[in-house]
């Protein structure tokens, strides 16, 4: 299997758990609801594991955004080149992303191995153990790297051979 190929079948694992983490927010915040509306008595845990769960669907959902070009794009310019100027264009992001990707990724794996050593809590009424929370941002950040390496390798490949 190609480069391309496997980070795809990645970036959709990664969005799947990101689907999990967000079908599970939503059944939760909806139990905060029913909870506090009809039994008078709120879920004190609901706000903060939403909060969580919504990190684990962002920083999951990267990959998958990349591989779909579903990104934030302002393109006004950009519309009007022609295809290879885009191709070029796209590979210089590319080679521009990836070392920024790669010190993000670095520096989160960082946190959240301090976060392990040190045994960080949240400082709430739930005391949520944390690094297994902030380890989706790294791991997620890292998706996001492998599929726009994969990218970056069709594109110079295409380039390559003129199909731009």
């Amino acid at each position: 299997m190609d480069l391309h190929a496997a980070a795809c079948r990645l970036s959709r694992w990664s969005v799947a758990v990101g689907g999990v983490a967000l079908a599970v927010m939503i059944l939760l915040i909806t139990a905060q609801v029913v909870s506090r509306r009809f039994l008078e008595s709120p879920m004190v845990i609901a706000d903060e594991l939403s909060g969580y769960l919504l990190v684990i669907t962002t920083f999951s959902a990267l990959g998958y955004a990349q591989h779909r070009g579903d990104h934030i794009q302002v393109t006004l310019l950009v519309d009007y080149l022609s295809p290879r100027v885009k191709a070029v264009l796209h590979v210089l992001w590319c080679l521009i992303g990836l070392p920024f990707l790669a010190l993000l990724i670095w520096r989160t794996a960082v946190l959240t191995h301090d976060s392990y050593v040190s045994g960080s809590f949240s400082v709430s009424a739930t005391n949520v153990i944390l690094w297994p929370i902030q380890l989706f941002v790294p791991l997620g950040l890292g998706v996001f790297l492998i599929q726009m390496a994969a990218e970056l390798m069709v594109a110079l490949g295409a380039l390559r051979e003129g199909r731009s």
